[in-house]
């Protein structure tokens, strides 16, 4: 009679190691998984970065572009007030406005290429934080499965010990 409760005992001890086990590798896989996606979603803020820089880059094209344009009329209005006016142009006054104009323009245009290479520098920062802040998180994921694998193999070998204990006092194990 107390053989087979001593079996029962043991094999109900080794059934919880078993269940903790299994218990403990799942968690395991699922901590890495979620570590992996974390990281996923983190890798999309520096891709978003990314394509913020692109952006960025463009718009300063298309506001050049059109300052562009607007300094020539704004030279072209000028240049044609003087004319309608019957001043000479090509020296005095007229021609510091119109050379001043240019001074201005160009100027105006560094700040813009100015801000935005501060703005691309900003973008940069994002996504490498964004990459480490991944990279943090894959490794927290993968530190998290390797305690679970360590409580899946201490459930297994706490059960072994158990089970042995059981059967040496009950007799079964030699």
């Amino acid at each position: 009679m107390v053989a087979k409760l001593a079996a029962v005992a043991m094999a109900a001890s080794a059934a919880s190691s078993v269940v903790g086990f299994m218990g403990s590798m799942g968690a395991s896989r699922s901590a890495r998984a979620i570590g992996g996606a974390n990281a996923q979603l983190i890798s999309r803020d520096a891709q978003v970065a990314e394509n913020h820089k692109i952006a960025i880059n463009q718009k300063l094209q298309l506001d050049l572009d059109r300052a562009d344009k607007e300094f020539e009329e704004l030279q072209g209005s000028t240049l044609v007030a003087f004319i309608h006016r019957g001043v000479d142009f090509t020296e005095g006054t007229p021609l510091d406005v119109l050379v001043n104009n240019v001074a201005e323009f160009e100027h105006d245009k560094n700040i813009a290429e100015y801000n935005t290479k501060i703005a691309l520098q900003e973008q940069d920062e994002i996504a490498a934080f964004s990459r480490m802040r991944a990279d943090v998180a894959r490794l927290q994921g993968s530190a998290q499965a390797g305690q679970f694998r360590s409580q899946a193999l201490g459930s297994l070998l706490g059960g072994s010990a158990k089970v042995a204990d059981l059967g040496v006092k009950y007799g079964v194990l030699g």
